[in-house]
């Protein structure tokens, strides 16, 4: 499995079936496949060929026109940059920005609750109605 593993093209579309990958995704692919050559310097480690991808990620990020399916064949083995985590997820689940700011309220607004107590002892009755006949569950809801 290993082996497999390390012979497969890294931005290889394996996460779609054979013949059905989406064509944003293939002309990511050979996008990424150019980039990765360069101009006549190809990568020479791995943390230059993620620095492309990278580059390549943000791009596709950065336009709204880019089908998702291009940014999932580039992050498919990992975000190569943390900065672009957030942007990634938003994409990814199909969120805006505006979308985003007011989901991040409300989490904030529970956070911040003054009632955290009566936050959690809801979720754990909540837990222990759910499954009133496991032990666990009892015990996680404090019955």
């Amino acid at each position: 499995l290993q082996w497999l593993g390390r012979s497969l093209d890294p931005l290889a579309p394996v996460q779609w079936p054979r013949g059905q990958v989406p064509e944003s995704a293939r002309r990511a692919h050979a996008q990424m496949a150019r980039r990765i050559a360069g101009a006549g310097a190809p990568c020479r480690s791995e943390a230059e060929f993620n620095a492309r991808r990278a580059d390549a990620l943000q791009e596709s990020l950065g336009s709204v026109a880019t089908p998702v399916d291009a940014a999932r064949l580039l992050a498919f083995r990992g975000c190569p940059d943390d900065r672009l985590r957030p942007v990634l997820w938003q994409r990814l689940l199909g969120l805006d920005a505006a979308r985003c700011t007011e989901l991040r309220g409300v989490y904030r607004g529970l956070r911040g609750a003054d009632d955290d107590a009566q936050l959690r002892g809801d979720a754990k009755a909540g837990v222990a109605a759910a499954w009133p006949g496991d032990p666990l569950a009892q015990q996680a809801g404090g019955a």
